[in-house]
């Protein structure tokens, strides 16, 4: 092969390995982050839910089913 040829194969591997490894620190950091905050964030109960809070959003549910037709959600 040609020397421009074998430049453009190994510029076209570096850039393809740098990118292979940005979105695998990229995953693995966001993965990291989700674990480490997410036991921080407290979830809400369904028990403590106030039931007029619990009335108004099963109420926008109906009216949004009824909207939008009789399908799946």
């Amino acid at each position: 092969m040609s020397e421009i040829v074998m430049q453009g194969v190994e510029l076209a591997l570096l850039g393809m390995g740098t990118v292979f490894l940005f979105l695998t620190a990229l995953v693995l950091l966001t993965m990291a982050m989700s674990k480490w905050l997410g036991d921080g964030v407290p979830r809400p109960d369904d028990q403590n839910i106030d039931p007029t809070t619990l009335a108004v959003i099963s109420e926008a549910i109906q009216q949004y089913k009824a909207r939008r037709g009789s399908g799946p959600v």
